[in-house]
């Protein structure tokens, strides 16, 4: 049965997280979610769902269980027995309000542990710049900040699960001594064998208790983790509104074209027949909103042109006008609102921000698409790359980290521009690709790659640079997000308008100026240069045999975890003597839980007053040579020093839920103390660490350690050090009561310990093999996570989403 909830758990997590990542891919740039939520749900929230698969069907066997006992007991008993089983009722009633509590507070954590990833995240996306001008400090207290705010709400869940803890354990004690001083309060006959029995039962049920408490804690951090994905999951695809006309003359037309960023209907004030006259105000308004949404000004208005196959279409306008989100519209990145998009082939887009993925030049350059030596060759000509290639280590064959952080940004733009042109797309868009580049190097490029290369196809270039717009076929002028003027560069400059304003204000360079000239003979020279590299470099192109690995591999441990793992565990918990008295506390807690020994010390000086046993020295009965004390017909109802016993168990009582609240509170202490001085040093390490630590390390890799590590080291590592140590102490105290009365079974001790040594040697060797492949192949799954959520515009624009799900 294990077994198989494992492996269905196993199944479920990998579908949890599939499923979240296919959603994600699904949509558009994700200003609704969070990097930081993103990478909590995959690494985090998909082990929730594995606890509560494995944990929480133990459900099901405490009802069963429950009735079972509850029927023995009062068989064995009588109906006193109930005494018990309202005890055990009423904290299963103490735990669930206590997993209600652990629910709510759960999802606020969640919200400020997305925050304080997404946080670090952005540290370590953009750890050259923070670097560069000092701001380490600032950054990392801005960081510990919303770690302290996450440390208080971990404290306060923490009490919850310290209560659920400790009912597990005291429960069945509780409920045996309380059973006991009713049943010989009124009266009732007693018996040695009745009382072990009860207690067996009652001891019994801690396990049904002890699954119940797991089970509770697992539901409720899986039902929080199925409610983040449901909200993922309730995000709005993208909206496919453009219109596919096979056959068209024309590539791309818009007619009457309304877009914003929010979904909203459309109104009369924002529909296309609406008068001449309407404000700015009032056509910005799109009609009724949905229930408690902002309404929100329009991002682009009334937008019409139609582009002609093989055309260049040049697009231009001051900062803020319009002409990214223009580009974001053709690719179904907002809601049109109303109006029609009619496309005729399919796209390549080049981003304003490269976007640059890990792996080689050639990688980048063909994104999944088959390699034709010939076509590579005239793209790298095209896009001015084959000096960049002569120049780099391993020409296109090496290796770009992440962000493409080993090229400078005119490279980056060059090898997405090459990336679009290798696509052989129908449909270029271009968002402003000359604006990270040299003077000489745009010009190359536009003439070389764009008017050249790309003659025949379709091409949208939003450009800042103007003397450019006079080869373009057709020019668009935009002006907070509509189109103020559109024709011909002859057209426009003869109509002195706006946009022959702007040409004027400008010292436009003409093609055939000076400059100009100087042109043909400098591509010339670079030429030459690299036919006289190509035998040494093979045209800046060479196999993977001479490639040098840029990113580190992962350093895996071999072997059992080292001792000074525990010491610095320790060293960050509050040093050894904290730590000792933590040990301490658990043995005078177990103490007081070991109710075996004080029972049969009762039962066996039933009918007397003499106390002398609670000094006597003298050894227990073994074997049976002598009769026991105790017997079926002792009735401990009948001792003379009835309340005396009856008050040691009522203190007993007393002190287990004493030490059991002080061990409970001084462990989360402890451990919560461990988890956030060595979250703060990993912190201070890597903001303390050189850029070469970045350059090599991948971002993945270092989230991985804040998001499922960190976890790990807060909520998975103190349960299982708290089961460790109690049942540890459990084993010893077990063994000292039962050795008291049966002594000969210390000499099975060593035979069971090393049979058990060796399974757990086993089974250890097993398990941290398996613990740190999976730990291993997180990094890299955070890293193909993150780097694609960055690019998610370009993956839709070239149709790779399901490229990048089988990756």
């Amino acid at each position: 049965m294990w077994a198989i909830r494992f492996r269905i758990a196993i199944r479920l997590k990998s579908a949890f997280s599939f499923i979240a990542f296919q959603k994600i891919t699904s949509i558009r740039a994700l200003n609704t979610v969070g990097v930081g939520e993103v990478i909590n749900i995959l690494t985090s929230d998909g082990y929730r769902i594995f606890d509560a698969v494995v944990f929480g069907t133990c459900n099901f066997c405490v009802p069963p269980l429950l009735v079972i006992c509850t029927v023995y007991s009062i068989w064995v008993m009588g109906y006193t027995a109930l005494v018990g089983i309202f005890v055990y009722v009423i904290f299963i009633l103490v735990q669930y309000a206590s997993t209600r509590l652990i629910t709510f507070f759960r999802k606020k954590i969640v919200v400020v542990t997305d925050n304080r990833l997404h946080t670090t995240n952005e540290v370590l996306t953009f750890m050259k710049l923070i670097k560069m001008c000092a701001w380490e400090k600032s950054f990392e207290k801005r960081i510990a900040d919303i770690r302290q705010e996450e440390m208080a709400l971990l404290d306060k869940l923490g009490y919850f699960l310290c209560v659920n803890s400790t009912i597990s354990t005291v429960t069945p004690i509780i409920a045996t001594i309380v059973t006991i001083i009713v049943h010989t309060s009124l009266g009732f006959p007693l018996c040695a064998t009745a009382t072990y029995t009860v207690s067996s039962v009652f001891s019994c049920m801690r396990l049904s208790l002890g699954s119940l408490q797991c089970a509770a804690k697992a539901i409720a951090e899986g039902g929080v983790s199925l409610e983040r994905l449901k909200k993922i999951l309730l995000i709005e695809n993208l909206e496919h509104y453009v219109i596919l006309q096979p056959g068209s003359p024309d590539a791309l037309v818009m007619k009457q074209a309304s877009f914003s960023w929010d979904k909203h209907e459309s109104s009369p004030e924002s529909s296309p027949e609406s008068s001449p006259e309407t404000s700015p105000e009032t056509e910005s308004q799109c009609g009724a909103h949905a229930p408690g949404k902002v309404e929100s000004k329009l991002a682009l208005r009334n937008i019409s042109f139609t582009l002609p196959k093989g055309s260049l279409l040049g697009i231009c306008g001051s900062i803020g006008s319009g002409k990214t989100t223009l580009i974001s519209s053709i690719l179904e990145q907002m809601h049109m609102l109303h109006g029609s998009v009619m496309v005729d082939g399919t796209f390549a887009y080049v981003a304003q921000q490269a976007w640059i993925f890990h792996g080689t030049i050639r990688d980048n350059i063909l994104m999944g698409e088959e390699f034709h030596h010939d076509r590579y060759d005239k793209t790298i000509q095209a896009c001015s790359l084959q000096h960049d290639l002569v120049l780099l280590p391993n020409g296109d064959m090496t290796e770009i980290g992440e962000r493409g952080l080993n090229l400078s940004g005119g490279q980056k733009q060059r090898v997405s521009l090459a990336r679009a042109v290798y696509s052989n797309k129908d449909i270029l868009l271009l968002d402003d690709p000359l604006s990270a580049v040299d003077a000489h190097v745009a010009k190359h490029i536009f003439q070389e790659c764009i008017k050249k290369e790309l003659r025949g196809k379709t091409v949208v270039l939003v450009t800042h640079q103007l003397q450019y717009l006079e080869f373009c076929d057709q020019v668009l002028l935009l002006e907070n997000g509509e189109i103020k003027e559109k024709g011909t560069h002859e057209a426009l400059i003869k109509s002195e308008g706006q946009y022959a304003c702007l040409m004027k204000s400008i010292q436009l360079t003409k093609l055939h100026d000076s400059k100009w000239q100087d042109y043909k003979p400098q591509v010339e020279s670079v030429e030459v240069k690299l036919r006289g590299s190509d035998d040494a470099r093979a045209n800046g192109m060479q196999t993977s045999e001479s490639k040098q690995k840029l990113v580190s591999e992962e350093f895996l441990q071999e072997g059992s975890v080292k001792w000074r793992t525990y010491h610095e565990y320790c060293k960050a918990a509050g040093g050894y003597l904290k730590v000792l008295c933590l040990l301490l506390i658990f043995i005078l807690y177990m103490g007081t839980t070991n109710l075996s020994s004080w029972t049969r010390l009762w039962n066996s000086r039933c009918g007397t007053s003499d106390r002398s046993f609670m000094f006597d020295s003298a050894p227990v009965t073994q074997l049976g040579r002598e009769t026991p004390p105790t017997s079926d017909s002792c009735n401990i109802s009948e001792n003379p020093d009835l309340h005396f016993y009856q008050q040691i168990s009522g203190y007993i009582i007393i002190a287990m839920l004493l030490f059991g609240g002080i061990k409970e509170y001084y462990f989360g202490d402890v451990t919560q103390t461990a988890s956030c001085n060595l979250h703060d040093r990993m912190l201070k390490n890597i903001l303390c660490s050189p850029m070469s630590f970045f350059d090599t390390t991948p971002t993945g890799r270092m989230a991985n350690r804040f998001s499922k590590d960190q976890n790990e080291i807060e909520l998975l590592l103190p349960c299982s050090l708290q089961s460790v140590i109690q049942y540890g102490l459990s084993v010893l105290f077990t063994l000292a009561s039962i050795a008291a009365v049966f002594p000969v079974v210390l000499c099975l001790v060593p035979l069971l310990g090393l049979i058990f040594f060796v399974l757990l040697y086993v089974f250890q060797r097993f398990v941290r093999a398996m613990k740190i492949m999976e730990n291993v192949s997180m990094s890299p799954w955070i890293s193909l996570t993150t780097s694609t959520l960055q690019g998610l515009s370009t993956v839709h624009g070239y149709g790779k989403k399901e490229q990048f799900m089988d990756m």
